[in-house]
């Protein structure tokens, strides 16, 4: 039987809008459509707790890590006023005897040398007069003619409190 191409786009149209199809139909729209909400609410909380986890984090990070440069500075201060004051110690020894003034740059010495140790310092360097013996030892204690060697000029020291 030869259907006109009319009867044939009745009998589709029929079967489109049929009551099982729109059933089905409504069925799919109404599990679908609170899926995709609920899905897509739940995203973006997800990704707002996360967001804001991640910046917690790393403005935790961020202070333990600035704390921790404060602490080291602290430290390398502290470093720097014990070495000063074995500075002290030393210059006010008298350089007669030999024996007491070279006893007292000794233990001095081991002092800064422990501090070096003590504090993973790099390295400490000490620039003294050209005139005192101890000037050239070539560790810890240079002449302050020696200073270009280690590119800094006085300039570096103006604005330290520092006088070379």
């Amino acid at each position: 039987m030869i259907l006109s191409e009319n009867a044939k786009k009745r009998r589709t149209g029929r079967r489109l809008y049929s009551f099982r199809n729109k059933l089905m139909l409504c069925f799919i729209l109404c599990t679908a459509i609170p899926v995709l909400i609920v899905s897509t609410i739940a995203y973006n909380t997800s990704y707002k707790i996360a967001k804001s986890k991640m910046i917690d984090s790393i403005s935790f990070t961020g202070n333990q890590v600035a704390e921790e440069i404060g602490s080291r500075i602290m430290q390398i201060e502290n470093v720097a006023d014990s070495v000063q004051y074995y500075m002290y110690v030393l210059e006010n020894t008298p350089s007669f005897p030999r024996s007491s003034y070279i006893s007292t740059f000794e233990q001095v010495n081991g002092n800064i040398s422990s501090l070096i140790r003590a504090f993973d310092a790099l390295n400490i360097s000490i620039f003294m007069d050209d005139s005192l013996i101890i000037s050239n030892e070539g560790f810890l204690f240079y002449r302050i003619s020696q200073i270009d060697r280690f590119n800094v000029t006085e300039e570096d020291f103006s604005n330290l409190g520092v006088h070379p």
